[in-house]
């Protein structure tokens, strides 16, 4: 047996944007699956369509690193054209992959900010691609060769997230077989 939930709701990018229409269906033997539609009025009109199932390929192409916020956790924030921006959020462990190959493997919860530092290199560049997996993955990867992955490690909390315009994705907590809850401002 299925129940379905349908949610009518509101970004808050814009005083101008138009509803977003959000559709969850919950198995109870199963991960909660979800289909969000958003739309922006505007010249630059932003549709954004995840499917039930992923992976997820995330509509982040061309947005630029602008600001990184220490913090627990560590938010790394990339402006696209229209002012609409995008948050990916780390709170425990992933991976940044330099364009040679080098990889820091970094802890939002535990290490220190100076430890984290290496992060202040995205500043300025540009977002290629996002993408999220049924398995609580993400995989993002910049336009200059510089990559971030984050993986499901089995901690009881969020570990990832990204929101971006009518979206938003949150790893669950766990070791990846609960997924990923996927919904709109």
């Amino acid at each position: 047996m299925r129940r379905h939930l349908l949610a009518l709701s509101r970004s808050v990018l814009s005083p101008f944007v138009a509803p977003a229409l959000h559709l969850a269906q919950r198995d109870p033997f199963g991960p909660v699956v979800h289909t969000l539609t958003a739309a922006r009025s505007g010249a630059d009109d932003v549709v954004v369509t995840l499917p039930a199932k992923g992976p997820w390929d995330l509509p982040v192409q061309g947005f630029e690193v602008l600001m990184i916020v220490f913090a627990f956790p560590l938010d790394i924030v990339a402006y696209g054209n229209g002012g609409s921006d995008v948050t990916i959020r780390f709170g425990g462990r992933f991976t940044l992959t330099q364009p040679d190959g080098h990889r820091h493997e970094l802890d939002a919860e535990q290490q220190s900010w100076q430890e984290l530092a290496v992060v202040l290199a995205l500043r300025h560049e540009k977002l290629a691609s996002a993408t999220a997996s049924e398995a609580a993955r993400l995989d993002v990867k910049l336009e200059s060769g510089w990559a971030l992955r984050a993986e499901a490690d089995g901690t009881p909390y969020e570990h990832w997230e990204v929101t971006g315009p009518g979206y938003k994705l949150v790893a669950l907590p766990g070791d990846g077989r609960d997924g990923v809850a996927v919904w709109s401002d």
